[in-house]
Formats: structure tokens, C-alpha cells, sequence
């Protein structure tokens, strides 16, 4: 399942069982800072995928984020855009 990231902040207990069995992926927003995820998770490889949402098509801050999850947070699992 995808829960936006204030979702899984607020139910942890919840769906902590789902995140070890690698049913859980995180949607954040283009505006929402990446340090945040950071500080959620001690290690982001714990999600099987994180989807950015995307409002509008021409905002490329997506691959911008896309970028930043790759080399400075060293995201190695799936990545998906979902929005317009």
C-alpha cells in the first residue's frame, strides 16, 4: 500500500507489521522537505518504493527529488511519479 507520509507518521504503530513484511511504500509531496523522510525512517532502504506526487506535469522538482533520493539519501529501491 502507499500512505502519504504524515499517515505513516501518525499510525507507526499500525503499519509497522506491514513495513517489515515490505507492504508499505511512502507517497510524498514536491513540496514536502526530503529531510523529513530522513528522519522518519534511520534507513530509507527499508521502503520497498517511495512515490513522489506530482501536481502539475511541468513541475520538474520531481526530477530533482528523484536525484537527491538516488545519490544523497542512497535510495536503491523503486521510485515512481504518480499525479498529473
Amino acid at each position: 500500500i502507499l500512505v502519504p507520509l504524515s499517515v505513516w507518521q501518525a499510525n507507526v504503530e499500525k503499519l509497522s507489521g506491514r513495513m517489515a513484511k515490505g507492504e508499505v511504500g511512502i507517497v510524498i509531496a514536491t513540496h514536502e522537505p526530503l529531510e523529513t523522510l530522513a528522519a522518519t525512517f534511520s534507513d530509507i532502504n527499508e521502503l520497498p518504493l517511495i512515490a513522489v506526487f506530482v501536481e502539475r506535469f511541468p513541475d520538474g522538482r520531481i526530477f530533482t527529488l528523484g536525484n537527491l533520493l538516488r545519490t544523497r539519501y542512497g535510495f536503491k529501491h523503486e521510485l515512481r511519479a504518480i499525479g498529473d
